[in-house]
């Protein structure tokens, strides 16, 4: 596993199976030329706080400063909670959509909008986990379950489609 935090001037390009992840627990790694994890490779990110602020504090960050960012492939997003963090679950941190920026751009470049083809770690749990492509970098956002509330004495009808109007506020 290549892990820790700080500067690699050079690029990075990881065959199938190998691992990388910044800091030792929730941290930064720079990478100064290019990150390729196409063939297979996994980004290991830790999510150290039930927070959404402070990369390198709170969740790990790799920061590209040069270079093309190439993932898609068989590139695997693998998710841990540590530390304060907790996996999805009633904590009202996990009632509301959070995203985090997990690949940064900062001088390197994402020609392709590149994005991870799987994430793993996320198995059972409730909520989607989502990978996007956002100004070039790599965003993980989290979605809540959903929750209907039905009016007193009005069921459901689990073979019924439905469809939603925009919410609107009352009184």
């Amino acid at each position: 596993k290549l892990g820790g935090t700080g500067t690699i001037l050079g690029g990075v390009s990881s065959a199938a199976g190998a691992q990388v992840g910044a800091g030792a627990s929730a941290g930064t790694l720079t990478i100064g030329n290019g990150l390729d994890l196409s063939a297979g490779a996994t980004n290991v990110w830790e999510l150290a706080a039930n927070s959404d602020s402070s990369p390198g504090v709170n969740f790990d960050q790799i920061s590209l400063t040069g270079g093309n960012l190439v993932l898609g492939g068989s590139s695997v997003l693998a998710i841990r909670f540590i530390g304060g963090a907790t996996p999805p679950n009633s904590d009202p941190f996990w009632q509301n959509t959070h995203s985090w920026t997990v690949i940064a751009l900062n001088g390197g470049s994402n020609p392709g909008n590149s994005n991870f083809s799987a994430i793993s770690g996320t198995n059972g749990l409730p909520g989607i986990f989502v990978t996007s492509a956002s100004g070039g970098s790599v965003v993980l956002t989290y979605y809540p379950v959903p929750t209907i509330t039905c009016a007193p004495n009005k069921t459901v009808d689990c073979a019924s489609s439905f469809t939603f109007d925009e919410p609107t506020a009352s009184a």
